[in-house]
Order: structure tokens, then sequence, then C-alpha cells
């Protein structure tokens, strides 16, 4: 693992060290990650042939490439995720996507104030926001740090 990566993971699961917020963070961050990318694929920004360009693709280009700049497989894995989320949000109604964001921000808030007893990490610093994603990559694939408990799978490397 990178040494960059290892400081944003340790600086991020320094905020995470409870498994319980950790479990609430499994759950809350890919559904936030849906929502934004949902709610940014609402901005048409300009149109290329029959592709109308949003916002979520000028979000998703340079922060998938960030991702994949920090670790291939994690990369790879969220560029598939947000790619995935992408089209989805376009079947998905209005009305749901806003309660997707509505549960996932809560699910957040609920892990830090009842077990974690601190406020998140991007409250500190907006890097948080997009290492929570990263971070919940790794957890999932058993390479976040610091401790507790890993869960591997083998498709994570």
């Amino acid at each position: 693992m990178k040494p960059r990566l290892q400081r944003l993971l340790a600086d991020y699961g320094d905020y995470h060290r409870h498994p319980r917020n950790r479990i609430a963070h499994e759950i809350g961050i890919p559904l936030i990650v849906f929502h934004v990318v949902a709610m940014l694929d609402w901005v048409a920004l300009f149109g290329v042939g029959q592709v109308t360009v949003t916002s979520a693709h000028l979000l998703l280009l340079p922060l998938g490439v960030w991702y994949l700049s920090l670790d291939l497989r994690l990369g790879i894995l969220l560029v598939i995720f947000s790619a995935a989320c992408l089209a989805l949000g376009t079947v998905t109604p209005v009305w749901a996507v806003v309660v997707i964001a509505v549960v996932g921000w809560v699910i957040q808030f609920v892990g830090h104030s009842v077990w974690e007893k601190r406020r998140p990490a991007f409250a500190d610093d907006l890097v948080g926001l997009l290492v929570g994603p990263l971070f919940v990559a790794a957890l999932l694939c058993g390479r976040a740090v610091p401790e507790p408990a890993r869960r591997t799978d083998p498709a994570c490397g």
C-alpha cells in the first residue's frame, strides 16, 4: 500500500474506530455516494454529439483518476461502483434519491453520535468526503488501517 494511501486511511480510520460505526459507514457511505452521483447527474452542462455531459461526469472523471492513482484495485472498484451509481441514478425517481440521501446521512450521523462519540472526519478536513468511499472499499476488502476486525475478499486483492 502506498504511503499516501496509508496516511489517508489511517487519518480517516482514527475517526472510525468503533465496529458499529464502521458498519454504519459500510451502509451509509454507498447510499451517500449514490445520491450525490444521482443528484449531480441532474445538472446537465453541455452536449457532445448525442451525449449530455453532467456535473456528475465532471466530478467522477478526476475523482476516478485520483482513486486509481492511490490504489489500482480499490480505484477500479470505486470507478465501477460510481459508474453503476450513475446508471442506476438515471432510472431512480427523484423522491427515492432524496429518501436515500436522508437515510444515508442519518446512518452516518447516528454512527458518530451514538457509537463513535466523535464528529465526522470531514468536519476537520473536507478531503474526508473523498476518502470515505475509499475507506469503505478498503474496509470491505480487509485493507483499511488501523484495525479492528477485518474481512477479506479475494476479489479485492
